[in-house]
């Protein structure tokens, strides 16, 4: 065998193994994320917390300047921001987006995750948020956040450290994360509509003891307001 064809062979064995080393760290990350939101969801129920730390793990893990998670209002029908992080979080958290406004909107409006290379060559992305902020945006990854095929919201991450670009592995585990931090949402706000019901039945159970109680009405009134 020649030289030419023994490197070739020892190149294409290496690439073979960095591939490998790539895929198995990416299973190793998609593994300790879940069980830390595992741990999370089973400390607290506080969802701005929950969704809090879960951001910072992702940003951390998927090294990004900037992310954030944006929650559909189902009374104004407004994508608006629960948890805003990097350099201008907090900055970017007035505004709210439409269905089908921004990148943000175009993925809660269809349902699809979308990768964005280059963002001056996305017809969708919204340039006139990030001059605002002053925060200059070069690529883009979101995926919608749904409950049995709903969309309920969205994760954005913006600018892969290093000026790197996202690729196929980083929108395969975000869009896993996706589902667990939908379910997180689903879990957090279940367990409030049943702790506002015990807090509605106790109150009716006070009332019906206080009735009970006496015959005068002014006392009465009193104590059922109170």
């Amino acid at each position: 065998m020649s030289d030419d064809a023994i490197k070739k062979e020892l190149q294409e064995k290496k690439e073979t193994i960095s591939m490998l080393q790539n895929y198995i760290s990416i299973m190793d990350l998609k593994l300790n994320i879940f069980q830390a939101i595992g741990k999370i969801t089973l400390t607290s129920f506080d969802l701005d917390k929950l969704l809090d730390s879960i951001m910072d793990m992702i940003l951390s893990t998927m090294k990004v300047e900037a992310g954030s998670l944006l929650l559909l209002n189902d009374e104004t029908g407004m994508l608006e921001f629960k948890v805003a992080k990097g350099e201008k979080g907090e900055e970017v958290k007035k505004y709210k987006f439409a269905l089908g406004e921004g990148i943000v909107g175009w993925v809660a409006q269809t349902g699809k995750s979308q990768v964005v290379p280059k963002v001056e060559q996305n017809e969708h992305f919204r340039d006139d948020v990030a001059r605002d902020i002053k925060f200059p945006v070069e690529n883009v990854l979101c995926v919608p956040l749904k409950i049995q095929e709903r969309t309920i919201g969205v994760i954005e991450i913006i600018n892969k450290l290093n000026k790197k670009r996202f690729i196929k592995e980083d929108l395969d585990l975000l869009e896993s994360l996706a589902g667990q931090i939908s379910l997180v949402i689903q879990n957090a706000e279940l367990f409030e509509e049943s702790q506002r019901k015990i807090n509605e039945l106790s109150t009716l159970m006070k009332v019906s003891a206080i009735i009970n109680s006496t015959l005068e009405l002014n006392k009465l009134l009193n104590e059922v307001m109170e």
